[in-house]
């Protein structure tokens, strides 16, 4: 068992309509994942369900579920359509009184040497985000040309995490 909320209702839909056809969303027993870790916790003499955060990697920016994989393609695809020079980019949750988590952006240019100031692609990527919905822009931009995933071609979070919290 992974953690991850299932919910089995008679109030859930069995699936939905895509292009494709029929897509389930439960499984053969009607039991339907969430994506979100839960816990049973037993508080003030009550079980509570707490949410623990997303197996996905989605975080919750100010009630929205955004998905930082699907942004980081974006920005990508943006970005070369606009020149910039983005090698590989990574989104990293941080905390947030008011929003719960934001994004902070690091990226690592393909020739750090031969580009404008940072401030300036700072400037330039917060245009190409401008239009996205607020809980998806990022609220702070890095340089890191050292960024990289393992081996296996994953992103170690927590490493990353850490570099960041050496930085800020």
């Amino acid at each position: 068992f992974d953690g991850g909320l299932e919910v089995r209702t008679s109030r859930l839909s069995l699936g939905r309509f895509t292009d494709r056809g029929i897509k389930a969303l439960v499984d053969d027993e009607g039991w339907w994942r969430s994506g979100d870790v839960a816990q049973l916790e037993t508080r003030k003499s009550r079980d509570q369900l707490i949410l623990k955060g997303r197996l996905d990697g989605a975080i919750q920016s100010g009630g929205e579920t955004v998905f930082p994989d699907q942004l980081e393609s974006r920005l990508v695809k943006a970005a070369a359509l606009a020149g910039l020079p983005i090698e590989k980019v990574f989104f990293l949750p941080v905390e947030d009184p008011e929003w719960g988590q934001r994004l902070a952006a690091l990226i690592r240019l393909r020739n750090e040497s031969s580009v404008e100031s940072w401030e300036n692609m700072v400037n330039r990527f917060q245009d190409l985000v401008r239009n996205w919905l607020p809980a998806e822009r990022p609220i702070s931009w890095h340089l890191c040309q050292i960024l990289e995933p393992n081996e296996a071609g994953k992103w170690e979070r927590k490493r990353w995490m850490n570099w960041l919290k050496e930085r800020t």
